[in-house]
C-alpha cells in the first residue's frame, strides 16, 4: 500500500512540474540509438535560420535524456534553457525525428573517470518514422541553381558535402558535388539542408541515397537522394516548373 502510494505521488509531482510521463517505446528507442551509438541531429529551431548540428546519446531516463555537447563544423554549439530542438536519427527502420527542449547543461561521467559537458533533453512525446514514397522527376531548367549541404553520419564528420541541386521532384533530388568521392555511399541515409524558391523554401530531411555515379570527363560525383516523405510544397514547385515549360513560359529561376 505504501509502495502504491509513493508511484502515485511520484506521478502527481511529476505532473505538477510538467515532466509528464512519456511513452515507453520513446525510450527504447532512444536508447537503441544510444547503444549503437548512432550520430543524433539536433535542428535548432528558435534561431533566425534553423542550425543543425551533431551530437551522440549517452543517458535516457523515463522524463529525459543525455547528449554530448553538440557540434557544428568543429565547434560546440549551445542550447538555452527551455530552447526547443528537432532531434532526428536514422534507425533500422529509417529516419525518426520529434519536438524536444533543453532541459539544461550538465556533467558526464566518462569511463575513465572524468567529465564531459552535455545537455539534458525532455523526451519527445513521440518520434515519428517518415515513409519512403517514390514519384516521377521534372526536370529542373539549366537556370535554376540552388546550393545543398549534405551531411553523412556514417563518416562522423561534420563538415557538409557541398553539391548543386541538378533535379528536382516531390520524389527527390538529383545533385552534382565535387567533394562526395569517398564521403558518401549509395543505400546510406544522409540528412540535407537546403533552401529552394517558393513555396519550399527551407527544407531540411533525412534522405536516402540511391545512387553515386562518376561524371565523365571530371571528378565530380551525382547522386540521386530519394526523400523518405512525400513533401507537398515540393511537389508543387515541381508541377509549377513542369507547367511552364510546357507553355514555354520563363520560370522564377529564368527570371
Amino acid at each position: 500500500m505504501k509502495q502504491d502510494m509513493g508511484q502515485w505521488l511520484s506521478k502527481v509531482v511529476a505532473a505538477l512540474s510538467g515532466e509528464s510521463e512519456k511513452p515507453t517505446a520513446v525510450a527504447q528507442q532512444l536508447e537503441a540509438a544510444r547503444r549503437s551509438r548512432i550520430k543524433v541531429f539536433i535542428e535548432q529551431i528558435s534561431a533566425e535560420s534553423p542550425i543543425v548540428s551533431t551530437s551522440t546519446i549517452e543517458q535516457v531516463r523515463e522524463s529525459d535524456f543525455t547528449i554530448d555537447q553538440p557540434v557544428l563544423d568543429g565547434f560546440n554549439r549551445q542550447l538555452a534553457t527551455g530552447e526547443k530542438v528537432i532531434i532526428s536519427f536514422v534507425s533500422g527502420s529509417g529516419r525518426v525525428s520529434g519536438e524536444s527542449r533543453s532541459l539544461g547543461r550538465t556533467k558526464i561521467q566518462t569511463g575513465g573517470g572524468g567529465t564531459l559537458f552535455g545537455y539534458r533533453l525532455a523526451l519527445p512525446d513521440q518520434l515519428g518514422v517518415s515513409e519512403r514514397r517514390e514519384q516521377p522527376r521534372t526536370r529542373v531548367v539549366v537556370n535554376f541553381s540552388a546550393e545543398l549541404e549534405l551531411y553523412s553520419a556514417r563518416t562522423g564528420s561534420t563538415a557538409p558535402i557541398i553539391c548543386i541541386v541538378e533535379d528536382i521532384s516531390v520524389g527527390g533530388l538529383k545533385v552534382r558535388s565535387r567533394n562526395a568521392a569517398g564521403r558518401v555511399e549509395p543505400n546510406e541515409r544522409v540528412y540535407i539542408k537546403v533552401t529552394l524558391p517558393p513555396p519550399v523554401g527551407l527544407l531540411t530531411e533525412m534522405v536516402h541515397v540511391a545512387y553515386v555515379e562518376p561524371i565523365k570527363g571530371s571528378n565530380d560525383r551525382r547522386l540521386g537522394l530519394r526523400l523518405e516523405k512525400s513533401i507537398e510544397a515540393l511537389d508543387e514547385l515541381a508541377r509549377e516548373i513542369a507547367s511552364r515549360r510546357r507553355r514555354g513560359a520563363p520560370t522564377a529561376r529564368d527570371e
